[in-house]
Parts: C-alpha cells; structure tokens; sequence
C-alpha cells in the first residue's frame, strides 16, 4: 500500500519548516488564474503553496478564479437532491453497478477504518469517450459510467460546468509547485491533460437526525488521508465539521471561508514530492443540528500516469506507482458492497 511504504521509506522531503500548526492558511492564487499575473507575483503565489503544503498540507484558496454563483449551486443542487424521497434517490444507487462505483451510497454505505461513514454521497468519475485507448484494460472502473439524478433538473449541466472550472484550477495549482520547484511551469501538464478526476458531493445528516444509529467512535467520515493529488472542497457555511490533525494529535478546525476552496495533498502528491508535501489526516464530525453538504473536487493525474518521488524533491531514487492501479484498489474497497471492505484507517476514506 502507497501510505505503508511511505512510511517505512520515511518522508525525506520534510523540511525544517514544517513546525506544527494550529490553524489553515489562506493563500492567495490570483496570479495564477487570472491573465497578466507577472513572473514575480507568480512566484510569491507559488512560494505561498509550497510553504502551505509542506506544513499544512491544507490550505484555504483564494482568487481562484472560480464563480461563486456556480459554486453556491452546486451545493444547493446537492442539498435539494439529498431532499427527495430514499425512492428516488435509490433510481441511481451504486447498486445498479458491479462493482459498485458510480452513483448514490446511502448512509453507512461508505466505509473508513472498518467503520460505516455516517453520510450520503453520489460519486461521479471521469467517462472515457467511445474507443479511447484505456477502454482496452480490464478495468470496471474505466468502464463504469456515472448516474446523474434526473432531479433537479439543472443538476448534470451544473456539475460539468463545475468539472470543466476545477480542472482549470487544478492546473493552476500544479503550476504553483512546478514553479515553486524550480521545474518549467508547465512540467506536470503531460501528467494530468486527461485526468481522470473524481467528484463526490456529501450530505452529512445533522447529529439529531442519525444519534440513534451510530456506535461511539463512529464519524460523518472518520480519520483518513485521501488517496490523489489535490482535493478541493467547496462546502456549505456550516462550522465544527471538517477537521484537520496536526502532528501532536491536535484536531484542528477547517471551517469554512467565504469565497474560498479548501485544498488538501493527497498520497499521491505525497509520494510525487518525496513526502514534502503532507497528506494530512483529516475526519468529519458533524455535530452540529445542521446538515452538511460538500462538494469535494479529486484533482487527479491521468489514469495510466506513472509517478514515482522527483529529484526537484531532493528524491535519489523510490518506487514508481500508476495512478489507476493505486486508484482502483483503493475505490475497490471504500464499500461495504464490496468483497475487500476496508481495515485500516488511511487512504480510504473519501469525505472532506
């Protein structure tokens, strides 16, 4: 597993910066998204992610460039389709697949750490078109397709616009840290020109409307590192959910901030920078008497791409990993439809 034998590697690329911390930092990407942005603001904007994520591993993103309006209704699509009827929902159940991938989990469905997830999700992944290339591997994920709700009605159109954004912006981080490496700004383009992205959008129901059924230790989405490259979470204004653990076992609070994603390292990143980079662990323990919807975004690099530690990361040598492999073993045992539940408390979880 890519965690374990990070761990037993050691993270080298940990630097003497990466001094504990107590709170996310808000980092301003504007020169990066937005036409103009001079080589020097760029800089400073790529210094900003690169210290971020080499102590943080999370970071509030602002200037992205993103409509907010777009955001704002990809969480009330959300919420309005986790309203409707179990009937109704139940019409684009990840059951109707083998395996199950695609579609809508009911609550507890989603596995971490052995434990059900005290949430309801609809996962989507990227589609291949008709006769790509990839379509000739054995692979169901790759030959899986997403269920859309039919309602509300503006549902499909509004995520694939939002897909097509977070790409944009996803490749503007990467040129952030191809930049703050000192590597071409455009290095990792070739890695991620056909991402295979992953886009879950979570209801965590209010703590009132699910006490009864959960056990003690039991989360919205419990400890757990993500499994990609970057994750970019837009959420709804509800506060003390998402949590983020500090080295000394401290959860600190990743609440929202108007206007801005909160971006998170996943193992793959990890493993790409020679462990400077921290996948953080993070859970979700929704508390509160609201329910919580989030729309996290999985910035990921091509299927077939083969990643192993840069140099630019101070690597000497270290195993390399293709994305899809490591991807497809990981979704494979997220539920508790599948043969091969999951038993350990990383890289398995999904929430954020």
């Amino acid at each position: 597993m890519l965690r374990a034998a990070l761990s037993r590697g050691g993270r080298r690329g940990l630097s003497s910066r990466a001094a504990d911390f107590t709170e996310v930092p808000i980092v301003d990407v504007s020169a990066l998204t937005a036409a103009g942005g001079s080589d020097d603001d760029k800089a400073r904007a790529a210094g900003a992610i690169d210290d971020a994520l080499r102590r943080v591993g999370f970071m509030y993103v602002v200037g992205h460039g993103v409509d907010e309006d777009l955001c704002d209704d990809v969480v009330l699509a959300s919420r309005e389709f986790f309203a409707k009827e179990k009937c109704v929902k139940n019409r684009i159940s990840i059951k109707h697949q083998d395996p199950p991938v695609r579609g809508w989990q009911r609550i507890a469905d989603n596995v971490t750490g052995g434990k059900p997830d005290w949430h309801e999700a609809i996962d989507f992944y990227r589609e291949l078109p008709q006769g790509h290339r990839l379509l000739k591997m054995n692979d169901a994920l790759l030959h899986s397709s997403n269920q859309w709700p039919a309602q509300p009605p503006r549902f499909r159109t509004l995520f694939e616009t939002y897909v097509e954004r977070m790409l944009k912006l996803g490749g503007s981080i990467m040129e952030g840290i191809a930049r703050a490496s000192k590597l071409p700004p455009d290095y990792f383009s070739k890695y991620y020109d056909e991402s295979f992205w992953v886009l879950r959008t979570i209801y965590y129901h209010a703590t009132d409307e699910i006490h009864h059924l959960k056990k003690d230790g039991e989360f919205g989405c419990g400890e757990h590192t993500d499994y990609g490259c970057l994750t970019f979470v837009n959420c709804d204004e509800v506060t003390g959910a998402l949590q983020v653990k500090n080295r000394q076992g401290v959860w600190v609070a990743a609440d929202p901030v108007p206007g801005a994603f909160i971006v998170n390292v996943g193992d793959m990143l990890n493993h790409w920078t020679n462990g400077a980079y921290k996948s953080t662990p993070h859970r979700v323990n929704n508390v509160g008497g609201c329910g919580r919807v989030s729309v996290p975004f999985f910035f990921e690099p091509n299927y077939d791409a083969r990643i192993k530690p840069l140099e630019a990361f101070g690597a000497k040598d270290g195993f390399e990993v293709t994305f899809g492999e490591h991807l497809s073993k990981r979704v494979l045992s997220n539920f508790r439809y599948s043969p091969n539940v999951a038993t350990d408390n990383m890289s398995r979880g999904i929430g954020g």
